[in-house]
């Protein structure tokens, strides 16, 4: 898909726990994304983060019901099925547009603190936003930052 606004395809690669997908031009961030790290810093805590649940929890609002065994019935025949499903996947987008909204400022807010891109910053960990903090204000004070070690280096430490 030609999605880049220089009309490039998009870029996928695999990152250590997930995939990260880039546009050109275009800032692509994934709301699961943002609601993992809200999650694995402590600020949300659910049973289960389902689109419903993490919905209801943060937005404090319900999505419209879908039987999964209807998704079937709906592709086949068409009618009131068909539409029903249709209006469940919207549901789902609006949903995740809310909910990317709602996080967006928390996320920007992070990427002036860092002075990292929104599309890394969704994808860090909380150990390395505070690293690239702690790099931006060595940076600020004129100090330099050794180069992390690697391998037996590392195990040296």
């Amino acid at each position: 898909l030609k999605l880049g606004r220089d009309d490039s395809e998009v870029i996928t690669r695999k990152r250590r726990f997930a995939t990260a997908t880039r546009a050109r031009g275009r800032v692509h961030i994934d709301v699961y994304t943002m609601v993992n790290f809200l999650a694995t810093i402590g600020t949300i805590r659910l049973i289960h983060y389902t689109l419903e649940d993490v919905y209801r929890h943060m937005l404090g609002k319900e999505k419209p019901d879908f039987e999964f065994t209807e998704i079937i019935k709906a592709w086949e025949h068409g009618g009131e099925p068909a539409r029903k499903l249709l209006e469940y996947s919207m549901s789902d987008a609006e949903a995740t547009l809310e909910l990317g909204l709602e996080l967006l400022p928390l996320f920007f807010e992070l990427t002036q603190t860092v002075g990292q891109t929104p599309f890394d910053v969704s994808r860090m960990t909380p150990g390395q936003l505070v690293e690239w903090l702690l790099i931006r204000e060595a940076h600020k004070r004129g100090e330099l930052v050794p180069v992390r070690p690697v391998g037996s280096q590392a195990s040296a430490f």
